[in-house]
């Protein structure tokens, strides 16, 4: 039986979920002085 590792997994994703937004945020000014489109794939 292999071990139970999903505690990693869960870690992980909050971490991600947590940091997405903050990554977002500090895009949007750059992407907005550049003068391009901001759009939702482009900050993706």
């Amino acid at each position: 039986m292999h071990a139970d590792n999903s505690h990693h997994l869960i870690t992980a994703a909050k971490k991600c979920h947590k940091i997405t937004p903050e990554k977002g945020s500090q895009a949007l000014p750059n992407l907005d002085r550049e003068g391009g489109p901001v759009t939702l794939q482009v900050v993706a």
